[in-house]
């Protein structure tokens, strides 16, 4: 409809993968033609709570790339079991109700309008679509360790709907 679309991917520089995996997704633009950009995170690494630092570092970047180029609009790719973990990672810290609502679909903040298209799909038809097309789908190792909140709450998921018939469907929209 005549937008111009922009692709960033952001390069936080933890994992030896990290850049690899930014070219590929470089690579994957260039053969659709949407113009992308490679966000890096400069500097020293923090040598704790490396999640909520590399996600302030992650949005500073986006952000400061929207503001600076004119784009008021900036598309994220959270979904479905994104907002299922960020609910019970905040009822874990005693989040009270506004907290809870986890990740509003749409928001204003850094002065651009952030808008998560995503909330209600599953990740797997994500991946399942990504397969159609033909796309190698590549996985962030660190979604794997346990050393990450996230990633703990994540492993739970499916031990919780076993055993209480508590989904991530109804997390998400609880949140919602």
């Amino acid at each position: 409809n005549g937008r111009r679309i922009v692709a960033l991917t952001v390069d936080h520089g933890l994992r030896r993968e990290s850049r690899e995996e930014a070219l590929y997704v470089a690579g994957l633009m260039a053969d659709w033609g949407i113009e992308h950009h490679l966000l890096v995170w400069e500097g020293e690494k923090p040598s704790g709570d490396i999640e909520a630092r590399a996600r302030e570092a992650r949005y500073s970047l986006m952000a400061g790339w929207c503001l600076k180029n004119g784009v008021k609009t900036l598309a994220v790719g959270h979904h479905m079991q994104d907002q299922a973990e960020t609910f019970l990672m905040r009822l874990c810290r005693g989040s009270g109700v506004y907290g809870l609502s986890a990740m509003l679909p749409v928001t204003e903040c850094w002065g651009i309008t952030l808008v998560r298209p995503q909330l209600e799909q599953q990740p797997e038809d994500l991946r399942n679509l990504l397969q159609q097309l033909g796309v190698a789908w590549k996985e962030d190792l660190s979604n794997q360790s346990e050393d990450f909140f996230r990633t703990r709450i994540r492993h739970y998921l499916p031990e919780l709907e076993k055993r209480t018939g508590l989904t991530r469907e109804r997390l998400a929209e609880t949140a919602a």
